[in-house]
């Protein structure tokens, strides 16, 4: 690359470092007098450039030391995978919400929160936890404010419906004629639960690519050399 006025060195490029290598002697730079102010349309230009680098991936830093020196602009492409492109997805993992020996079989939900999102915990009548969002569909009532009834289902507080809580299916309004069918758009959000070391996790994904994720991700666990009780 050829160097600049005043530019004692080179630049060098990658995808992700952008160097500039300068002589041992001092660098000061060259402020270059009596250029025209420039056009509109050479200012519409660039900020077409910049729109067009910033869509196609491009990071672009413009350095000017004074009103009267001439812009130069230095650029790198991002990498295919840079963390601007793909953010890092904090939901797209287990996270602990509690121990297994407190979350005992009983009427009484347990209410839990997570990225400020209600979750309700339980046990069904045959033992298994369950997970499901603490938000009743009909009034946004909370669900862990009610009970579960004798058959394992979840009862709002309020106007009585009941879910079945490892599909989060509506099974019951009881302001609905006899043998009506529950609206299929009440259902509950369910999450899926690990259960490691007495510990429980919740996987808190919600797209296909956190539902299989989650039989990737390893959950939580202590390893062997700092767990002194553990037995192999």
């Amino acid at each position: 690359m050829k160097a600049r006025d005043g530019l004692l060195g080179y630049l060098i490029l990658s995808p992700h470092v952008l160097v500039v290598a300068l002589h041992a002697s001092s660098f000061s730079p060259k402020i270059r007098h009596g250029r025209s102010a420039p056009s509109a349309a050479a200012i519409l230009g660039s900020q077409q450039q910049q729109q067009h680098a910033s869509r196609c991936g491009h990071v672009q830093a413009t350095v000017q030391e004074s009103p009267g020196e001439e812009a130069v602009a230095y650029g790198t492409d991002a990498a295919p995978n840079d963390e601007a492109q793909w953010p890092y997805d904090w939901r797209k993992h287990w996270y602990a919400v509690g121990y297994d020996r407190d979350i005992v079989e009983g009427p009484k939900p347990f209410a839990v929160s997570i990225f400020d999102e209600p979750l309700m915990l339980y046990r069904d009548t045959s033992g298994a936890l369950q997970c499901v969002s603490d938000f009743c569909p009909h009034r946004a009532a909370k669900l862990s404010e009610g009970q579960i009834t004798e058959e394992g289902n979840i009862e709002c507080l309020y106007h009585g419906w009941q879910f079945e809580g490892s599909k989060g299916t509506c099974v019951k309004v009881p302001q609905l004629p006899e043998g009506a069918t529950p609206p299929r758009a009440a259902t509950l959000r369910v999450y899926p639960l690990a259960v490691n070391e007495g510990v429980v996790y919740v996987w808190m994904g919600e797209n296909p690519w956190g539902e299989g994720a989650k039989d990737i991700l390893p959950i939580p666990s202590t390893p062997d050399h700092l767990d002194e009780n553990k037995v192999a």
